[in-house]
């Protein structure tokens, strides 16, 4: 993330106009998205907690025997 996030912003020392300002949309779309990933997601799985517990076990019971597969049962 910091490798990118200074690669863009030598984007701001270009003599071209154009490579600053894309240089700067590009440091703000990383700021915006490391943000939205370190607040964010986190929020999300704390509000999604309930159901991640409510289905746990549910998983459990339904993967808790796998069928064997025998092959001599198969059709060739």
């Amino acid at each position: 993330m910091l490798t990118t996030l200074f690669g863009f912003v030598a984007l701001l020392f270009m003599n071209f106009r154009i490579g600053a300002d894309m240089g700067i949309s590009l440091v703000k779309g990383i700021l915006i998205s490391f943000v939205s990933v370190m607040v964010f997601f986190p929020a999300l799985l704390l509000c999604g907690n309930k159901l991640i517990e409510k289905t746990r076990n549910a998983a459990k019971s339904a993967y808790a025997k796998p069928r064997e597969f025998d092959w001599r049962s198969t059709k060739a």
